[in-house]
């Protein structure tokens, strides 16, 4: 068996994975309807960079879908299972808010069976609860940052004084500060 054969037999398992839960035609990216996706955009992407078919339905010679160019064109095609090898796969699947994309058929398949994007999807969860729940010690925070601030508005505000400053004697005399070649720069005055 040819490697690409045997490519084109992982792809259609990873095929008739992901076609049990096509993506609708308006996928939801914005909660409360997000929270319920689950679901799968499949693509068979060609050589040429941003040439591929969008999977939209599993026949049983192949599939049917819409492919795009790179010219952003879009046509109705139909690949066959024997063309698989041909293509790489790629599979985003969008999982409770979340949109998880996969550039392998055989991760993707190993993927699904251990249900790793779930996994992953809790693990970041799990750290998110635990990261809200955290004493943060705010206000030593909000002690430095007002540190921080009070020594940037002091810096700022010497600047607009130097600036007036500058500028006065600029509009009084018609010249700069007696000792200074350039009073435009406001560090300068």
């Amino acid at each position: 068996m040819c490697i690409r054969a045997i490519k084109g037999a992982i792809i259609n398992l990873a095929l008739k994975i992901a076609m049990r839960r096509p993506a609708p035609d308006r996928i939801p990216m914005s909660p409360p309807r997000s929270l319920q996706n689950n679901f799968y955009e499949t693509h068979l992407v060609e050589g040429a960079p941003g040439t591929y078919v969008l999977v939209r339905d599993r026949t049983p010679e192949g599939i049917t879908g819409l492919r795009f160019d790179e010219a952003g064109a879009r046509t109705e095609v139909a690949v066959a299972k024997a063309d698989f090898g041909n293509y790489q796969f790629q599979s985003i699947h969008y999982l409770k808010g979340f949109v998880l994309t996969v550039h392998s058929a055989l991760l993707f398949v190993i993927g699904t069976i251990t249900w790793f994007p779930r996994l992953l999807i809790w693990m970041e969860r799990a750290a998110q609860a635990v990261f809200n729940r955290r004493n943060l010690e705010r206000q030593d925070r909000l002690k430095v940052l007002r540190i921080f601030w009070t020594r940037r508005l002091i810096e700022k505000s010497s600047q607009l004084v130097k600036l007036l400053w500058c500028s006065s004697f600029i509009a009084v005399a018609g010249s700069t500060i007696p000792g200074d070649t350039n009073c435009s720069d406001i560090t300068a005055c």
